[in-house]
């Protein structure tokens, strides 16, 4: 079942942060909650958690953006999506991504974007699999200022 985080589901959610970014401390607990409560609040905005038999195995976010052009069809972005490590490649990533982009259609969307830093080709694979694709946008970031997040590239 696909569903909202809610402030109780903070440790499985920081559980599955830590096998996305494994080099990257977690955000301290009090803190974590405040994020969260900020995120349930806002519009648009979900943490979304994956249970299966009752345990949070998967998560992503989901963010919903109003839009002005392609007649006024919002667009989303998903971002930190993660998968327990013990139920990796059994089909659990595809069916979260299944679920949150039908999400995104639900709402009207007209496009789901998603980057990954990961740069294995099974990963990539994946997202293809998923109805992704890399072949029609080039993404640019940019890292605040002797801020880059761990593990980025520079």
């Amino acid at each position: 079942m696909l569903r909202a985080a809610e402030l109780d589901d903070l440790p499985d959610v920081q559980r599955l942060y830590g096998v996305l970014h494994p080099d990257e401390p977690p955000v301290p607990v009090d803190e974590g909650r405040r994020i969260l409560q900020r995120t349930i609040d806002t519009p648009g905005t979900d943490i979304l958690v994956l249970e299966d038999d009752g345990a949070v195995v998967a998560t992503a976010c989901l963010v919903v953006v109003p839009n002005l052009t392609r007649e006024g069809r919002p667009w989303a972005v998903v971002e930190n999506v993660a998968v327990d490590a013990s139920v990796q490649r059994r089909g659990v990533g595809r069916r979260l991504m299944a679920q949150v982009m039908q999400l995104a259609w639900d709402a009207g969307c007209y496009k789901v974007m998603l980057q990954t830093s990961a740069t294995g080709a099974d990963v990539h694979a994946f997202y293809r699999e998923c109805g992704l694709t890399s072949q029609t946008k080039t993404a640019f970031m940019a890292y605040a200022p002797g801020r880059p997040p761990v593990g980025a590239a520079r």
